[in-house]
């Protein structure tokens, strides 16, 4: 969508070239097709950012954990 809407406005900006109203027109529904489309895709990624569970300890973390906790409980 996002770049379809690109697309358009760039049509648009050389339409400026040979008709300024046309071109004007042109250009003003590419911007609204990209914005559109920036806006669908902010409200996606933030709704799979919602759904996604938080990170998992890391690996050398919890070995480092279980290390020290295995030698301080030494004899």
């Amino acid at each position: 969508m996002i770049g379809s809407g690109l697309t358009v406005v760039i049509a648009g900006l050389v339409a400026l070239l040979w008709s300024t109203a046309t071109g004007k027109a042109v250009l003003a529904f590419g911007v609204g097709i990209y914005l559109a489309g920036l806006v669908f895709t902010l409200v996606q990624v933030r709704r799979v950012y919602g759904d996604v569970p938080p990170p998992r300890p890391s690996h050398s973390r919890v070995q480092l954990a279980l290390l020290h906790d295995a030698l301080g409980a030494g004899p």
